[in-house]
């Protein structure tokens, strides 16, 4: 069973630092040593701690989005865990190649049957619109999948006090499935929910 305490926030990334680039994004450059500190923000503010965790009960994980990279880095900090990360771009990953991360550069819905293969699946593909996510859970429910699923950004651009709005936060409160928990306090400040179909 997976343990989510206070104990993720002692989680140790800094063997990860060696694999962060840098580079333009945010809207800013960054040093490998600005790329490291978001990768070990605590949780509630960035997922990676949680990620790596998580990760650590399991063999393979497909992170759908890798974007910078640094999910599939914090994913993969047991190197007994094989990573494969996919993504339609990969010229702004930000980290070195690491030995137990495979990189896919193409559609998830390409990948189907090689995603279904991993005990625990990363969903965070842009645009975050809440339409990709809904088709990659139906197709989750039409296979049977059995794995966990941890999605990111459930929350976004949420207003306190006020209903759903945004379509990701209308999918994940119109989400049904087996199981599905609202982590956010241990993943990232716009929402993070962890279910099974």
């Amino acid at each position: 069973m997976i343990t989510l305490d206070e104990n993720i926030a002692k989680v140790d990334l800094s063997s990860l630092k060696e694999y962060c680039l840098g580079g333009y994004h945010w809207g800013k450059n960054n040093t490998p040593e600005d790329d490291f500190e978001n990768l070990n923000r605590a949780p509630g503010r960035c997922p990676y701690k949680l990620y790596a965790h998580i990760s650590s009960y399991y063999k393979t994980v497909a992170d759908l989005g890798t974007f910078l990279g640094h999910s599939a880095l914090a994913c993969a900090l047991n190197p007994d865990v094989q990573v494969t990360t996919y993504d339609i771009d990969h010229s702004h990953r930000a980290i070195k190649d690491k030995d137990n991360i495979k990189y896919v550069e193409d559609t998830i819905f390409n990948h189907i049957d090689d995603i279904l293969e991993n005990e625990l699946i990363i969903l965070d593909v842009d645009p975050h619109d809440g339409i990709q996510e809904a088709r990659f859970v139906e197709i989750l429910k039409q296979e049977k999948y059995k794995g966990v699923i941890i999605a990111d950004d459930i929350h976004l651009s949420r207003v306190p006090g006020k209903p759903a709005s945004h379509p990701m936060e209308l999918w994940w409160e119109n989400l049904t499935c087996s199981y599905k928990k609202d982590i956010t306090p241990y993943g990232h400040c716009q929402g993070t929910g962890i279910f099974k179909i």
